[in-house]
């Protein structure tokens, strides 16, 4: 869903490379575009707290379930 479908252009050529005429086009479609909710300050925030450490951080918004931040350290 978030590829969308590849363009397709066929085309005829001559001899020497040059198009004579195209036989098939479709035009590429987008895929559906990508919303995060990721809080900035709050993901650097936990990446700070987790230097040195063993451990992730999860922050959700109790109120819709929403990923406001996400990091995990190994200290292997």
């Amino acid at each position: 869903m978030l590829r969308g479908q590849p363009g397709l252009r066929q085309v005829e050529v001559d001899a020497v490379g040059r198009e004579t005429q195209v036989i098939a086009a479709r035009p590429a479609t987008p895929g559906m575009d990508l919303v995060l909710t990721l809080d900035l300050q709050l993901q650097q925030l936990a990446e700070r707290l987790l230097e040195g450490h063993s451990g992730s951080i999860v922050a959700l918004d109790p109120r819709n379930g929403q990923i406001l931040a996400l990091a995990s350290q190994s200290d292997l």
